[in-house]
């Protein structure tokens, strides 16, 4: 805990450290069938949540969990991809924090199922949310969304599928409002100073980013440009959409946020860099805690301020 002194509220987390050995199939299968098997959280008053599915490129059926508030107009709309190491399904909080944008920014949130690296390395869950896109953008008009006004996001693993989904989008003509990166997954090279020095970081550590690496990138990188594999390794960031970025003091993955921000800034694009101290990966765990609330907030105001 002295190596990592995290703030008021969440100190609880520097107690803990998962190793690699740990991460294994049988175990993410377990843990999976666990998380399929809680409630999803309720909506907030004045809020609807809707629970839907639609069929993706190659037939499977992929389900959105949507919060909307009630509203008569259209709304701008995040679509948010939940982290996990691209292993893990959506937990609890994920959904708790994503009604807590819809609220706050007064948009509609869709968050995406999509199929976990365990069984469907890349390309298949970046090709989930390449789908998702495109079915929300094809049901705007039932969905309520103002398709002029669509922002991707995601926590962990789900900002490096975000972030690959924004520069895809960009390559096809795609025009999105803004992008929300929560302590994202962007660089499989390992080689930033975090990375390199912070292999026992509490909840999440380099070397449990290796493993994940391992897991996702089973297959190659199919033939796909590089970049929709590992964000950072783009030569080209220009022609971006408006960036909120979220990294933690202690977490292993600071840096290549930090260094993302730094090269969309230098490509033309407007970053707001939001650099928490005393935390580490995932701290909004703890959801009750003064620091997550407060991150919660501000990102919800990114928000609102982006699609406004």
């Amino acid at each position: 805990m002295r190596k990592y002194p995290l703030a008021k509220g969440i100190r609880a987390l520097a107690l803990i450290s998962v190793s690699p050995v740990l991460v294994n199939l049988p175990f993410i299968r377990i843990s999976n069938r666990f998380l399929r098997s809680l409630p999803v959280p309720s909506p907030l008053p004045g809020q609807d949540r809707i629970i839907c599915s639609f069929r993706a490129d190659d037939g499977y059926t992929l389900r959105l969990v949507i919060y909307r508030p009630r509203s008569d107009g259209k709304l701008p709309c995040l679509l948010y991809f939940h982290g996990g190491g691209f292993f893990f399904e959506t937990a609890p909080y994920q959904y708790r924090n994503m009604r807590e944008y819809a609220e706050n920014a007064g948009c509609i949130v869709v968050s995406l199922q999509y199929r976990t690296s365990d069984s469907n390395p890349f390309p298949r869950p970046l090709k989930d949310c390449i789908a998702a896109l495109r079915f929300m953008l094809e049901n705007a008009e039932e969905l309520g969304i103002d398709a002029s006004r669509i922002a991707v996001g995601g926590d962990s693993a789900g900002g490096c599928l975000a972030a690959s989904l924004a520069l895809w989008a960009r390559d096809n003509g795609i025009k999105l409002r803004t992008q929300l990166f929560i302590y994202p997954v962007l660089d499989r090279s390992l080689s930033t100073d975090s990375a390199i020095t912070m292999t026992d970081s509490p909840v999440w550590s380099s070397r449990l980013s290796s493993r994940m690496w391992e897991i996702y990138q089973k297959n190659g990188d199919e033939g796909l440009p590089h970049y929709l594999l590992s964000p950072f390794s783009a030569s080209d960031l220009s022609s971006l959409p408006p960036s909120y970025i979220e990294i933690g003091q202690y977490d292993s993955l600071r840096d290549e946020g930090q260094l993302y921000a730094r090269r969309l800034e230098e490509a033309g694009c407007h970053v707001v860099l939001n650099d928490i101290g005393g935390v580490c990966h995932g701290f909004d765990f703890i959801s009750h805690s003064p620091i997550a609330r407060k991150a919660v907030k501000e990102r919800s105001e990114a928000l609102k301020k982006f699609f406004s």
